[in-house]
């Protein structure tokens, strides 16, 4: 078990006049240090003593502390100096200091001879005298200050609203968590922590923490939560606004819709089918659907059996007579008595009570679970039942029990007999020769046409299945999809069976494979050609010949239409529905309503100028 013992740290700043003292002084010194605080202080304290040998300082800084691990157990020997540890004996010298959150292997010193970052500190509990000890240094970073002189390594400055120490630094010398930045009122930069807070941090995450948002109108309060390394979240109060009927307080002054009306009387009105106008009263109040005040009178309506009076005509539920006399609900033993009384839609009646609860039906002759029916789960009480199986089945009565929980059949079951391959169950286990697995499984004799096919019977002497077939008689082999020469192959002697072929041309061209004939002596062909038709334009041998519209010999070849600049060319086209002549499928263009004088037939005529006839001589 490890005992956490706080150490506090005290710097003394006077000057040894004298350094013929030596030694002996200073342990005389902080002896009496040790006396004064063990007097003070009844719990056992280790105090850690700074020295200075050529300067002593009398100004003590009370609130640095070092926790010291002693461990009840006794001490293993493992770490060296600076080394993690969780109690002394882990260290190699026997010696484990707490720092922070961590303990860490030290060692005894005297005077300056620890190494850079560690001091020389006096330990008071180890013992009559006082043992000292290399300590890690404590700069204060994060922890309360009032002054920069409570500070040693840094400046006091405001973190989060909170007065506490930075630490000196330059770009990014600061210790993991904290950034180098410049801050108000330090002429150096400070560490700071990255989350903005000295408490929130990653040790922290999930806690929460009271904050306040306020502006003129007033001051709302809300939480805040520390997000590990990212710092608080935003205040969860809401921002202070000028009140408004929500049934909220938005101003936070601790009044919910304090506003002017609010509570007082309202009413609203109906004309009834006879012409009376029917009122109901009710008050102002404020809801979260709408900021204007909402009249919490019902609106006068058609008479509804709920035990109110909707008609506000001073009668309630006048149009439903039946209401509280007596009903019934369930059947069998769930049967239940009560009263008409209005439903929840307030349209009908309905019976005030519910059935009762149904329970598991026994064998007593009622009906215990309300379905209507008397001992249906066991069965047609006194009909033919019968028991066992096999040939040791009989045949009783269903009868209930004593109890009621059970109904049983009076038969009485018979003791088996051993299995026989007979088609009966005489082991009465219900099956039926199940020692004869292969019994009535299919069983084969040659292959082909020659196979023939049985099954597994049981033997005369009924101790076995056999299987009593033979193979049939082999054939000449024919095309006709079997093996008739009975050698495991269909049709060998007809190898073109099931090849591609074709028949035909143009239109009538048809793809089959090749067949066994009518005869099964023979292949054939699957498909027979088409029949052809008369030639039609169509870009198809129609008529099968071979040639394809023969009898259009310039289609796809060029042709013009048009004269001067209107003349285009296209090709020679099939005329639409595949008869009659060709046609050219170039562009037809109009010509220049006038003949401009161009060397050009501009209205498309044939002449060229023809209205310009001087100028040609």
């Amino acid at each position: 078990m490890i005992k956490k013992l706080k150490l506090t740290t005290f710097i003394l700043d006077s000057r040894l006049e004298s350094s013929g003292l030596g030694i002996y002084f200073q342990y005389c010194l902080f002896s009496l240090l040790f006396v004064l605080l063990t007097a003070c202080e009844p719990e056992t304290k280790i105090v850690y003593v700074e020295v200075d040998f050529n300067k002593i300082t009398n100004k003590p800084i009370l609130d640095q502390t070092i926790d010291f691990d002693v461990n009840e157990m006794g001490f293993s020997i493992r770490k060296e100096f600076g080394e993690s540890c969780n109690g002394s004996e882990d260290c190699l010298s026997s010696r484990c200091i707490s720092f922070g959150e961590s303990g860490v292997c030290t060692k005894e010193c005297l005077g300056d001879n620890c190494p850079d970052g560690w001091k020389c500190r006096g330990v008071s509990n180890t013992g009559v005298d006082i043992l000292f000890l290399c300590a890690p240094n404590d700069d204060r970073l994060c922890k309360a200050c009032a002054t920069n002189d409570d500070c040693p390594s840094g400046s006091c400055i405001n973190v989060d609203g909170i007065a506490v120490c930075g630490k000196d630094c330059v770009d990014e010398d600061c210790p993991e968590g904290f950034s180098c930045a410049e801050v108000p009122d330090s002429q150096a930069k400070q560490c700071i922590p990255k989350t903005q807070s000295c408490t929130c941090n990653a040790s922290k995450d999930q806690q929460e923490r009271i904050c306040e948002v306020s502006n003129d109108v007033g001051a709302c309060i809300g939480r805040q939560t520390c997000m590990g390394e990212v710092g608080w979240t935003m205040c969860s109060a809401q921002t202070p606004q000028a009140e408004v009927c929500n049934q909220v307080d938005d101003d936070c002054n601790g009044l919910t819709d304090d506003i002017l009306g609010i509570g007082e009387v309202c009413s609203k009105e109906m004309m009834s089918d006879d012409g009376q106008v029917l009122v109901c009263t009710g008050r102002l109040l404020c809801t979260r659907d709408q900021v204007d005040p909402v009249c919490t009178a019902q609106a006068p309506s058609a008479e509804k059996c709920n035990f109110f009076d909707d008609d506000c005509d001073g009668n309630t539920d006048e149009t439903f007579p039946q209401r509280d006399q007596v009903c019934t609900v369930g059947t069998g033993l769930c049967q239940r008595f009560g009263v008409y009384t209005c439903s929840d839609s307030g349209a009908d009646l309905i019976c005030n009570v519910t059935e009762g609860a149904p329970a598991d039906e026994m064998c007593d002759g009622l009906d215990n679970d309300c379905d209507g029916k008397i001992d249906e789960t066991f069965g047609n009480i006194g009909s033919l039942c019968e028991s066992g199986q096999g040939l040791c089945r009989s045949v009783g009565t269903i009868q209930c029990s004593q109890d009621g929980t059970t109904a049983s059949c009076t038969a009485v079951i018979t003791e088996g007999l051993p299995e026989k391959c007979d088609g009966l169950d005489n082991d009465c286990d219900g099956k039926n020769d199940e020692d004869y697995p292969m019994l009535n499984q299919l069983c084969t004799a040659g292959q082909g046409i020659c196979r023939q096919v049985s099954f597994y019977q049981c033997s005369a002497d009924q101790t076995t299945a056999t299987c009593e077939v033979s193979a049939g008689d082999a054939q000449a082999e024919s095309c006709d999809g079997f093996d008739n020469d009975c050698d495991g192959k269909n049709d060998e002697d007809y190898p073109l069976l099931s090849q591609p072929c074709s028949v035909g041309q143009g239109l009538c061209f048809r793809q089959g494979l090749f067949v066994c004939d009518a005869t099964g002596q023979a292949s054939t062909c699957s498909v027979t050609e088409g029949t052809p038709v008369a030639e039609i334009c169509d870009g198809f041998d129609n008529d099968c010949n071979g040639q394809t519209d023969e009898l259009w010999q310039s289609i796809g070849q060029v042709c013009q239409v048009g004269q001067g600049i209107c003349q285009r060319s296209g090709l020679f086209k099939c005329p639409q529905g595949g008869l009659g002549e060709s046609f050219c499928d170039a562009e037809v263009i109009q010509g220049n309503p006038q003949e401009n004088c161009d060397y050009q037939d501009d209205d498309c005529d044939g002449l060229v100028d023809e209205t310009f006839v001087d100028l040609q001589h």
